[in-house]
């Protein structure tokens, strides 16, 4: 029985290495218990994607070169693996329950829609059910779709069946997290923007004519800043990037730390192209001495200096996107 402690920051890396590897555990607070053997290969990658700051072998009484400490009573054992950060296009296998009426339920592949602001820090999340029933009728909520390299970032038939699905929109369900069993991959933006945003829109009736123009954290992040000050930046003659630097500051950012060159890099890449984290970081290290892993590490530590698990730094990047692209929206 192997037992682990870890930062609760990298629980998620290891629960989706649980999963790849169909290894069954427990996970509380930031302690691990894996009741089976594990190959010395999968414990490397344990290690090599966590930092484990105790860890004890009680069958083989061995230790992994770490200070020992016995985690065995934090444990629960009839937990099942906590997904505590979830991502907006992740599938995972749910527990559902037991059907009221019409609704869907019992253990089905689930694809979460809620918004990635929501998810870091709600225990609950929304998802959308899937189903492979030839019985169940199209309508303007539901479309029929396969797991498959086409749409996923991480598709694998290890993970999830390539049989034809229909995702049922009007059947959306907040969920506790831990009804999450198992991970199964991630659509990608391309599925979830041209074939998930609409259904929800129609489903919901979301009028798409109007525009949206801060999330409920960013608008909290702006009540604590002299917008007087970021109206009058915009107000001026300055470039793109001088204006970026100049609203970094009033926000308070020392413009002087290793990766603030960066984060403003970052911030005008997002000005005319939607990306994530990882890709504006792998733009920005082309043609430079520097990997993309490491200025995506900078520009975090940037974000976090100021706001720490505030936001995400996706986020904060797209607000100040924002507030340049829509002049006048704080005034």
């Amino acid at each position: 029985m192997l037992q682990l402690a870890v930062k609760n920051s990298d629980l998620r890396r290891i629960t989706k290495l649980f999963a790849i590897n169909h290894i069954v555990g427990e996970i509380e607070s930031d302690k691990i218990l894996i009741e089976h053997e594990i190959s010395e290969n999968i414990l490397g990658n344990i290690l090599d994607c966590a930092e484990v700051s105790a860890a004890s072998n009680y069958e083989s009484e061995q230790n992994l070169n770490v200070e020992n400490e016995d985690v065995s009573k934090s444990v629960s054992p009839s937990k099942h693996i906590l997904y505590n950060t979830v991502m907006r296009g992740e599938v995972y296998l749910c527990d559902l329950g037991e059907p009221t009426g019409f609704e869907q339920a019992f253990t089905r592949y689930c694809i979460v829609v809620k918004h990635n602001d929501d998810n870091l820090y709600s225990p609950t999340t929304i998802v959308a059910p899937c189903t492979t029933s030839a019985i169940k009728e199209l309508n303007s909520s539901r479309i029929k779709f396969h797991f498959s390299e086409e749409n996923m970032d991480d598709f694998s038939t290890a993970h999830v069946s390539n049989k034809e699905n229909i995702l049922l929109v009007d059947h959306l369900r907040v969920i506790s997290k831990d009804k999450l069993l198992k991970y199964l991959g991630r659509m990608n933006r391309t599925f979830m923007d041209q074939f998930v945003n609409p259904l929800i829109q129609n489903t919901l009736e979301i009028n798409t004519n109007t525009p949206k123009v801060f999330s409920p954290t960013q608008i909290e992040l702006l009540k604590d800043i002299d917008t007087e000050k970021i109206i009058n930046i915009m107000d001026t003659d300055q470039s793109d990037m001088e204006k970026i630097t100049k609203i970094l500051e009033v926000f308070g950012f020392n413009m002087k730390k290793n990766g603030m060159n960066y984060l403003c890099e970052g911030i005008l890449i997002s000005l005319n192209a939607s990306k994530n984290l990882k890709e504006l970081s792998e733009i920005i290290s082309k043609n430079k001495s520097i990997s993309a892993s490491e200025i995506e590490r900078l520009i975090i530590a940037r974000v976090k200096d100021n706001y720490g698990k505030k936001i995400q730094t996706i986020q904060f990047i797209r607000l100040i996107s924002r507030i340049i692209k829509l002049k006048g929206a704080l005034s």
